[in-house]
């Protein structure tokens, strides 16, 4: 049924959103996009970094190779990730947001260390999403 398959679409993008940091980022600077900073030397903004340069650039990995490359957790693992509820996984983000705010100045120059740094968190996020996605889906469909 088209409208299922609609939902499925929506909970799948508003999980994954949902522990992109930029995506519950201040109202004030609308999320980062007003955020001004360099990336490489290029002009860009906080959301953008997020949003694609970080997750693009912290490996170069296919799909494939990141899911080969995170999921490597035991099952006691997976469940304490997937533990909480959606408004939990929203306040995680959160504080890792805010964590991103207090590192970087506006028009500052983001580029190997800043990678370093965060390689880690958007490790974490693209796997804890994934988990947790996974959890909710089989709680409506197991």
């Amino acid at each position: 049924d088209s409208v299922k398959f609609d939902y499925l679409r929506m909970l799948i993008h508003l999980v994954g959103d949902m522990h992109c940091p930029m995506h519950v980022g201040r109202a004030t600077d609308r999320g980062g996009n007003n955020f001004s900073l360099k990336w490489y030397g290029e002009k860009t903004n906080l959301h953008s970094i997020w949003d694609y340069n970080m997750v693009e650039r912290v490996h170069s990995w296919s799909y494939t190779e990141w899911q080969q490359n995170l999921d490597r957790c035991s099952q006691s693992e997976i469940e304490a990730m997937s533990a909480g509820t959606p408004e939990d996984w929203l306040n995680e983000t959160w504080k890792i947001t805010c964590g991103i705010y207090d590192y970087v100045k506006p028009d500052e120059n983001c580029s190997y260390k800043y990678m370093y740094d965060y390689a880690p968190v958007v490790e974490h996020q693209l796997l804890v999403a994934g988990y947790r996605l996974a959890a909710l889906l089989n709680k409506i469909f197991g």
